[in-house]
């Protein structure tokens, strides 16, 4: 076969298809690793423990759990969750 026949690599719109086409399935694996987390978190809080403790039994930060409180908004909402790309490769 001719080398100029050969194809290399899948167009660039295939993967823009791709990163359309996810499905709920796809949103749900987010919202389970997000969730329980948060869960934890709001569990301590309501029982009156302070930020210091909720940090060190959940594993989080303050803000990274108002991290992924809004990104859990936002996937009830049916928005994808922020990229973890890099703004500047």
């Amino acid at each position: 076969m001719e080398d100029w026949l050969r194809i290399h690599g899948l167009h660039k719109n295939m993967h823009r298809l791709y990163a359309y086409a996810r499905t709920q399935d796809y949103l749900d694996v987010y919202c389970k690793r997000y969730e329980d987390g948060v869960r934890r978190w709001k569990k301590l809080k309501s029982e009156n423990v302070c930020d210091a403790t909720c940090q060190e039994i959940c594993g989080m930060s303050r803000a990274t759990y108002y991290r992924h409180k809004n990104i859990l908004r936002d996937l009830d909402k049916g928005i994808d969750p922020p990229s973890k790309k890099p703004r500047k490769l």
